[in-house]
């Protein structure tokens, strides 16, 4: 039997060692559970921090190493890439996990590094990284035939507070039972996905619209996520430099972003920070 990880498709061997790698195995289609000691591996999100000799991918697929800025990573015994291995299944999605204030301990960071303002993702990286997530698992559970019920439905209130937060229609009414405050502040400021002028603005500048694909082929796409993420990190480069130091072709596309994105960009690249307060 031919070995799955030999392979002249590098996508298709990056995608059976990730299996292998999380405890799954590919037979005759199915992915089977293989059982595993601990808690099973994460594909986190993370800022990876400047090294001068940055670790490198384990992939035997792949020959990059793991450099400095946003980048989904496969976490346990490996550090390596999941840029390319496809993720359009449940069993990989469910894994992917943005590091942030509230998940950091899942990445095992010190403290003291992640204070630093190590591996901690943006705000706008956060919110697009788990609206990706939700978004393809809606299209996954409807590919396959399940009856999916949208967030608006099940839960008007954090539809609300999270996809219309920064709209000039969002009404600030305080955080709805089982919120976190601090967190409900959080989510209707730097994490608002809207960008609003005001009550007469008929333009307003929306994250989801601007950065994820409404397009279903996109889950065959292996790099969408990549690709999404890259955006971002282009256009938030873009935000904080100066005209002088443009050439013409970013001038251009920062004209095209316009100043609400530049605005709307600016505010969702800064990290929110966790509290460490022992009360």
């Amino acid at each position: 039997m031919d070995d799955p990880l030999v392979t002249d498709d590098p996508i298709a061997s990056q995608t059976a060692t990730l299996r292998r790698h999380i405890g799954l195995e590919e037979r005759e289609g199915m992915l089977k559970p293989v059982p595993r000691r601990g808690r099973r591996p994460l594909f986190v999100v993370e800022c990876t921090p400047y090294a001068p000799c940055p670790a490198n991918c384990k992939l035997a697929t792949c020959d990059e190493p793991i450099n400095f800025g946003v980048s989904p990573v496969c976490l346990k015994e490996w550090p390596l890439h999941v840029s390319g291995a496809a993720r359009a299944d449940a069993d990989f999605l469910d894994r992917i996990l943005p590091v942030t204030r509230l998940t950091w301990g899942l990445r095992k960071i010190s403290p003291m590094s992640m204070m630093d303002g190590n591996y901690l993702c943006s705000a706008g990286v956060e919110r697009l990284v788990l609206e990706w997530k939700y978004q393809r698992g809606r299209w996954i559970d409807e590919s396959d035939g399940k009856e999916v019920e949208s967030l608006e439905a099940t839960d008007p209130d954090l539809y609300v507070i999270t996809h219309k937060a920064g709209s000039s229609s969002f009404k600030v009414s305080g955080p709805p039972p089982g919120v976190n405050p601090g967190e409900y502040r959080l989510s209707i400021t730097a994490l608002a996905p809207y960008e609003s002028d005001g009550p007469e603005d008929t333009e307003e500048w929306n994250l989801f619209d601007d950065f994820l694909s409404n397009d279903k082929e996109s889950l065959n796409d292996p790099h969408d996520l990549s690709k999404m993420l890259t955006r971002w990190e282009n256009y938030m480069k873009f935000a904080f430099l100066k005209d002088d130091n443009l050439s013409e072709g970013a001038k251009e596309l920062r004209e095209e972003m316009g100043e609400k994105a530049i605005r709307a960009i600016k505010r969702l690249s800064i990290t929110p920070m966790p509290s460490l307060r022992v009360d």
